[in-house]
């Protein structure tokens, strides 16, 4: 398969273009004011590509969750270019993800002011969003307690004492009961969830976000093992180590994309961080083989939008010390790099009324995979946005793309789906006629 080579291909040009024991913002653990001073310090630098912003809600403790957009239009949505995002420490005592992550944002600011092509060209093409910390308050209690205690659970919840990656809508028993049926609906199940009577403001402020934003692909970066990790994260049977792969695996990119991130990062690849640890073939795991959770941030996004995420354990030790880092971040720089181009994998387009010729939001992309001289279904559909535009990310092959709305005749062609390296997806536009 040509994008597992793909991994140590851009390793090697990476270690050319970008300075791979680069540390620009000092080898220490940040705290919730020093990250927002970074992150200024990059806008500073970087006006022209990078916009700071703020989720839409505040902490328990009224802290605000800051993060950056960069990428050659930080200010809007521009249709055709596709919105990713990175995020972290949901759980506040794992540490790693948000010190990645302002190490990404400088790294991306300096290469692109040196001219990088491949950072330009991902910049150019794509918006990034990245958010270092989601549960502040739970960072403070982490750290403000001793090494052994914050390396088990110290800081993990929010200052509530709730776990915030169990406390979003559950919509999974409403997926797989919708599976048994016929006729069953496979997407955007937000209004199907179960929401808990607990849920806490910087869960609220999540959802927000996520529903304001047509984001289409999305790590989730957390600690204490090393494996990409892909949904389900709940298991059908409710069994707490059953494997539940999404109805697209065998013919999406749920595994390929997890792949291209194991694959750059050597220890991920043999992830056993203890003797008594799981060892995760290859580096990653279908989440509800591991064990099984309710109320995930990523099995919402998979179910409540269009976006795709995926969760990366990125280190062994949950809140490792300072002088850890930087070698942490070389073994993590070309997986992320790795990550952001897979927003690009597949076809994107716009849907368009033939008549007006103005967007058509919320036509369904229905897709159907060629195996066997036979077209199988994908029983996962996305949705256009606002502004007629579509991502559907898909693996090389043969596709039939099913096009429909309410009231408009549907529009279907086939498709064949060669990714290309460092390049865009394949656009393919539809026009819809008012049914008669």
């Amino acid at each position: 398969m040509k994008w597992a080579r793909f991994g140590i291909a851009w390793i090697n040009l990476m270690c050319v273009l970008v300075v791979c024991s680069l540390n620009v913002h000092g080898l220490k653990h940040h705290n919730n004011r020093e990250v927002l001073l970074i992150l200024q310090g990059i806008h500073r630098k970087c006006p022209r590509i990078t916009k700071l912003f703020k989720l839409p809600g505040k902490s328990v403790m009224g802290q605000t969750m800051w993060g950056i957009i960069m990428g050659n239009t930080p200010n809007k949505h521009v249709p055709l270019i596709p919105e990713f995002k990175y995020v972290s420490t949901i759980h506040g005592n794992e540490v790693v993800g948000k010190e990645l992550l302002l190490q990404l944002a400088e790294t991306m600011c300096q290469e692109s002011l040196q001219g990088n092509e491949f950072v330009n060209n991902l910049l150019e093409t794509t918006r990034i969003h990245l958010v270092p910390i989601l549960n502040p308050d739970g960072w403070d209690k982490a750290t403000a307690s001793n090494y052994r205690d914050r390396n088990i659970i110290t800081g993990r919840t929010n200052f509530h004492g709730i776990d915030l990656n169990r406390n979003f809508p559950n919509m999974n028993n409403a997926m797989f009961q919708f599976e048994k049926t016929d006729n069953w609906t496979n997407n955007h199940l937000a209004h199907f969830g179960t929401m808990s009577d607990k849920i806490q403001p910087e869960t609220k402020a999540i959802m927000k976000w996520i529903s304001s934003i047509p984001f289409v692909l999305s790590g989730s970066l957390h600690g204490g093992a090393l494996v990409a990790n892909y949904p389900y994260d709940s298991s059908r049977s409710g069994k707490i180590d059953l494997n539940t792969p999404s109805r697209q695996t065998t013919m999406f990119s749920d595994r390929l994309v997890s792949l291209v991130y194991a694959n750059a990062n050597l220890k991920m690849t043999n992830s056993q961080c203890h003797k008594r640890d799981t060892l995760f073939p290859n580096g990653i795991t279908n989440g509800a083989e591991w064990y099984s959770l309710v109320g995930g941030m990523q099995d919402y996004n998979y179910l409540a939008t269009n976006c795709f995420e995926i969760t990366f354990e990125v280190g062994c030790t949950k809140y490792p010390n300072a002088n850890e880092l930087d070698e942490l971040w070389k073994d993590h720089k070309h997986s992320l790099f790795n990550f952001m181009w897979m927003v690009h994998i597949g076809i994107k387009g716009l849907v368009m009324d033939i008549r007006t010729n103005k967007p058509i939001k919320d036509a369904i992309i229905h897709v159907r995979k060629l195996i066997n001289n036979r077209y199988n279904d994908i029983w996962h559909d996305i949705t256009t946005n606002k502004h007629g535009d579509y991502y559907r990310l898909l693996t090389d092959g043969t596709y039939e793309i099913v096009v429909g709305k309410a009231g408009y005749a549907t529009n279907t062609t086939v498709v064949n789906v060669y990714n290309d390296r460092y390049n865009n997806a394949q656009v393919v536009n539809f026009n819809l006629y008012p049914a008669q």
